[in-house]
């Protein structure tokens, strides 16, 4: 049954309309008397925070590590998390991807699945089955930028089609070159745009993505957005008395955390293992610009 979430933040009045696990619609007008309302009066609502913990099932295999870690990303208003699988062996994809989502059947947020593989394993081919298996990025590795520019980007790019993955660079440097760090990935990003590749900038691990970098990996707006289609998910923290967060929003303890319209923290963890499901992107870098995928303040 319909019900109504009343906002009242910066002195305006707002209604989203909930039906299920979905927001149907957005609206400054008062509801249908025949639906119940929800007032959310001392609180800051937003919708749910994306976290990305790169090759989370494998940094956590023990069962245990996984429920404390999900327990820590809830805490924090994590309604998805974006992780990555590693694909050692190109001919074995189907078995590395099995392998990722088993590790995640007991989560209890949502989640979305990129791949890490090593540069000297990123060809056309591989391209292609990660496509196949909408997969919305790659984080490819590498120590030398002599390897970046002897690969076959041309047949890469060609083999995106357009709505392929996005390419993310993870530059691991055998020895400390800080101070070349920004320069390196400027001229990589150049070099991508003359080449018409579609990137992405490093995400910093272990912090909730921005808008930019949602829009980017295609993750906007089915999670992140109060926009009618969207998921039913928000946080709701302690406001001050005109409504607003005394600091950052996503650095405060949340008191309520909901994902498709289930409650999972309310002043104490609900856990529901196998709650959490995988979210399939479409297309990636459907609503975004290239400055927002070079910028990871986007």
């Amino acid at each position: 049954m319909p019900y109504a979430i009343e906002i009242n933040q910066a002195s305006k009045n707002e209604y989203l309309i909930i039906e299920g696990d979905k927001i149907i619609q957005r609206t400054d007008k008062q509801p249908f008397l025949n639906i119940s309302k929800m007032n959310v009066d001392g609180c800051f609502i937003q919708p749910g925070l994306a976290f990305y913990e790169p090759e989370f099932g494998q940094f956590y295999k023990n069962l245990q590590e996984r429920k404390h870690k999900f327990k820590r990303l809830i805490e924090q208003g994590a309604t998805l998390v974006v992780t990555t699988f590693f694909v050692d062996d190109p001919s074995n994809l189907k078995t590395c991807l099995s392998k990722a989502r088993h590790l995640m059947i007991n989560s209890p947020i949502d989640f979305v699945l990129g791949a890490t593989v090593d540069i000297k394993h990123l060809t056309p081919r591989l391209v292609l089955k990660l496509s196949k298996e909408k997969i919305p990025f790659i984080v490819f590795r590498f120590s030398h930028w002599d390897d970046v520019y002897a690969t076959a980007w041309e047949w890469i790019r060609d083999s995106i089609f357009g709505s392929g993955p996005l390419l993310i660079p993870d530059w691991r440097p055998e020895r400390n070159e800080h101070r070349t760090i920004k320069k390196r990935y400027n001229d990589w990003y150049a070099y991508a745009k003359w080449l018409n590749l579609p990137v992405l900038a490093p995400i910093k691990p272990h912090e909730p993505l921005s808008k930019g970098q949602l829009k980017a990996l295609g993750i906007y707006p089915i999670k992140g957005v109060f926009h009618p289609g969207a998921d039913c998910d928000y946080v709701l923290c302690p406001a001050l008395l005109d409504g607003s967060l005394p600091n950052r929003y996503d650095k405060n303890k949340p008191s309520v955390v909901v994902i498709r319209g289930k409650i999972q923290l309310a002043d104490q963890m609900i856990y529901r293992p196998g709650f959490g499901l995988e979210v399939k992107i479409r297309m990636p870098k459907r609503f975004t610009d290239y400055w927002e995928c070079i910028n990871d303040d986007g």
